[in-house]
């Protein structure tokens, strides 16, 4: 994600594409033009709490005021995922978040951004029955934060995020990335 801080736009028009991806069950994420703060590398010490340990909260931290929606990206462009530190510990700094704005009604998603060959890699794996897979223990997560009546995290391959991009300038961007676009 060290890259991500040259990405080439920082536009609020240009955070319609990450919510066009995050497009659940139909059910349309907008975020307002007028007041989106956008936070790269977003630590809890820095910003909500010392006690919260030095573990970063986000990647890419989106927060609309006006819509009361809160989006969370932990970003991979090639190292691996792993739950623990990149899903739960970042999962528990959220509700740390959740808690201070909770009477507010904010709606908080968190995402796990990463190439689609990484997560058919780590899918595949999961499917073989192995137990302790990110996969596994992503999708034992996910239940149990449903169960709970809370959202599951949610996963945007690079790939599915670049179909909603219009500007050619980041597609190129991306794209250069991106595992099977390098020579």
């Amino acid at each position: 994600h060290r890259d991500l801080h040259s990405f080439p736009t920082r536009r609020s028009s240009d955070l319609t594409i990450i919510t066009n991806s995050l497009n659940q069950d139909n059910k349309k994420i907008v975020l307002s033009k007028d007041k989106i703060n956008v936070t790269f590398d977003l630590h809890g010490y820095r910003q909500f709490n010392k006690d919260s340990g030095r573990g970063e909260i986000a990647d890419i931290f989106i927060m609309d005021s006006t819509n009361r929606i809160i989006i969370a990206i932990e970003a991979k462009w090639e190292e691996n995922w792993d739950f623990g530190k990149d899903v739960k510990e970042n999962h528990k700094r959220l509700e740390f978040v959740k808690s201070k704005y909770e009477d507010e009604g904010f709606l908080i998603i968190q995402t796990l951004l990463i190439t689609k060959e990484k997560f058919d890699a780590v899918k595949k794996i999961g499917e073989s029955g192995r137990k302790d897979s990110n996969y596994d223990k992503l999708q034992k997560f996910n239940i149990e934060l449903i169960k709970e009546n809370k959202n599951p995290v949610l996963i945007i391959t690079w790939q599915n995020l670049l179909k909603d991009i219009d500007n050619k300038r980041v597609q190129e961007f991306i794209e250069s990335y991106l595992p099977d676009k390098r020579s």
